[in-house]
């Protein structure tokens, strides 16, 4: 069987397959910048720290108010957080329900 690419509803069917690229969301060269700043100075989960709990594991760079209510907060540092992976989706879970 050869080899092909797979299409983004393959490998996740609870994906819309015309999902924007990362780049179109708002996630490029200049937010990989900001976002590997942001990790420097802030390298352990924020959430995780708020609970007494040390974990510098999977952190990834939240936005506090989501790129689509507040695009011109998109590079503004006091709208982010770091969160490990579990914290990132039960704030974005949270948000989803939030604004729709």
């Amino acid at each position: 069987m050869p080899n092909r690419i797979k299409r983004r509803c393959d490998v996740s069917p609870n994906r819309p397959a015309t999902r924007q690229t990362p780049a179109e969301r708002g996630y490029d060269a200049l937010w990989r910048k900001v976002r590997e700043a942001y990790v420097a100075d802030h390298p352990l989960c924020e959430d995780c720290l708020d609970e007494g709990v040390t974990n510098p594991e999977h952190i990834e760079v939240d936005h506090v108010i989501p790129i689509l209510i507040r695009p011109d907060l998109r590079l503004d540092m006091t709208n982010l957080r770091s969160r490990c992976r579990r914290h990132h989706k039960l704030k974005t879970d949270e948000d989803q329900r939030f604004y729709g």
